[in-house]
């Protein structure tokens, strides 16, 4: 069936030749790449929020830094901070909390590739440190549960700042 031979029922305008190519977008259109970076607000939020608890409950290393020595916040004022378990969990868990702080910070306002790396060397420094704690001290004292936490937080952080690093060298 020839369509050409049909009457015409509206008056729209011919369609063009086969011969002359109709411009593709791309041939016009100026190249630009666009990365999409996705808002960080609940992610910054949520992190800056969890290290200022956990500063709040484990405030006994901030009080060793700034107090006189010797610091002794035992009953026992015969026990050095220093060199009990205690030290060292208080550590780790302060570490974590104070680079949950600083990547909440970063990834919420700053969001510059090179910030972002050191965020992430910080994190995995922390989260290798609350390995190493909870390594130590599981066979003998038990499970220490927020070190047990920032491990796996800091797991998931690490790849959630690893990929924002990535999406923002590429924007670059």
């Amino acid at each position: 069936m020839d369509l050409s031979k049909l009457p015409k029922l509206s008056k729209s305008p011919p369609t063009p030749n086969a011969t002359t190519p109709e411009p593709t977008p791309l041939a016009t259109a100026p190249s630009q790449r666009v990365v999409y970076v996705e808002a960080a607000g609940p992610e910054a939020f949520i992190s800056i929020a969890i290290g200022a608890i956990l500063l709040l409950m484990n405030s006994t290393f901030l009080k060793f830094i700034v107090a006189p020595k010797p610091y002794r916040p035992f009953v026992d004022q015969t026990v050095d901070y220093a060199g009990s378990i205690n030290f060292w969990s208080d550590l780790v868990i302060t570490a974590f909390a104070l680079v949950l702080i600083f990547e909440g910070l970063i990834i919420a306002f700053v969001r510059r590739p090179a910030l972002v790396l050191v965020a992430l060397a910080f994190t995995i420094v922390a989260t290798l440190g609350n390995l190493a704690y909870l390594l130590m001290t599981y066979s003998t004292y038990g499970l220490p549960l927020l070190s047990a936490f920032a491990v796996v937080f800091g797991i998931y952080i690490s790849m959630y700042e690893w990929r924002t690093y990535q999406r923002l060298r590429g924007a670059m």
